[in-house]
């Protein structure tokens, strides 16, 4: 990490841990006693403490998964302590889960980004090779090796600005839209500290299409081109689906999904038999997600039933139990007789049950 050695991460951990250790003394963990100026401090200072220590760790995660490199095969740091890849040697290490190390690692990428010689380069054996990077790319990295931004706020920041597409408008200058990104990182770093993770990445993604009008056709496209649904059913038994909504239908969905929680989430009822309609919302035992749940399918069958030659043309979705009991008959002819059957294992007694998945045909 390329960090001035009076703000670097080391430096800073031991800064606030102390002043943590100063404000807690002798009690350990009890904050009971502290006054309100004196516990939000102490609460600055331990996350102080915590960006500082997971920017150490970003940087030391990112090094283990270099080190664990797939090209180094049995020779990697990981492979020689027994596990396959660098994240599962963080994991096994942290504690921490997948995702998490996953960020971490990306965090220390960013900081310590690799630097490839340049062939044939007469520098290069001398003095590393200093990777050019643009300005507003610098100040988001600066952002995060100072402790200005959290890990989550910094990702945030950078998935939802994404690349200056320079080579999507040739007309401008080439150093146009990096002034821009620039420019807006700035105005984020500003609002970071007010603003919630969700709420930043949100206002990420809206100054990015602001600055690429173009962009925001063709990020439609690819979100409306990503759509899927996909169920499977788990060891127990139960079923559970996925869905990746498009922007439209996400909104439909989410709007859908505001009205039956309305109730519970206010306003709530008016007119006269606003008491009734009360008594019945608060009787209802029901969860928000199960609530959404039954609202969902309610759609679906409502939608099913509403035109069935419209939405699945002659056949309706359906399942169909066939129970087919024919009567005794007389027991099985001597075997000279059923060698002449066109299916001599066939058996007129079986009674069997089919349950077919198949749709059924429309009545009329």
């Amino acid at each position: 990490m390329n960090v001035p050695a009076a703000s670097s991460p080391a430096s800073r951990l031991t800064d606030a841990a102390a002043r943590v250790a100063l404000r807690l003394g002798g009690g350990g963990s009890q904050v009971g006693g502290l006054g309100d100026e004196e516990l939000l401090e102490l609460l600055a200072d331990a996350t102080e403490a915590r960006k500082a220590l997971e920017l150490i760790v970003a940087g030391a995660s990112a090094e283990v998964s270099r080190r664990s490199s797939r090209d180094l095969g049995y020779d990697g740091l990981a492979q020689r302590k027994g596990l396959r890849t660098g994240t599962a040697l963080v994991q096994h290490i942290t504690g921490l889960g997948r995702t998490d190390v996953t960020r971490a690692v990306e965090a220390g990428n960013e900081l310590a980004p690799v630097v490839t010689d340049s062939v044939g380069d007469v520098q290069s054996a001398t003095a590393p090779a200093v990777p050019v990077v643009d300005e507003w790319l610098g100040a988001l990295r600066s952002a995060l090796a100072s402790g200005r931004l959290t890990q989550a706020q910094f990702q945030a920041i950078r998935a939802g600005l994404g690349e200056p597409p320079v080579a999507r408008y040739p007309e401008l200058a080439p150093d146009f839209l990096p002034r821009a990104w620039a420019r807006a990182v700035q105005v984020l770093l500003e609002e970071a500290a007010a603003l919630p993770v969700e709420d930043l990445r949100s206002q990420a993604r809206i100054a990015r299409d602001r600055l690429d009008p173009v962009g925001v056709t063709l990020r439609f496209e690819e979100r409306f081109a990503a759509r899927s649904f996909r169920a499977w059913t788990d060891q127990d038994g139960q079923r559970h689906a996925h869905i990746l909504f498009d922007d439209e239908a996400g909104a439909w969905v989410d709007a859908l999904l505001q009205a039956a929680l309305r109730p519970r989430r206010g306003p709530r009822f008016v007119g006269t038999d606003a008491a009734e309609k009360t008594r019945a919302a608060d009787a209802d035992e029901r969860t928000n997600e199960q609530l959404q749940y039954d609202t969902i399918m309610a759609v679906l069958r409502t939608g099913a039933n509403a035109d069935p030659q419209q939405a699945f043309g002659d056949r309706q979705p359906g399942v169909r139990i066939v129970v087919e009991a024919l009567p005794e008959l007389p027991p099985t002819p001597p075997q000279s007789t059923v060698a002449h059957h066109p299916n001599p294992g066939f058996d007129h007694r079986r009674r069997h049950v089919l349950a077919a998945s198949s749709a059924r045909p429309r009545d009329g």
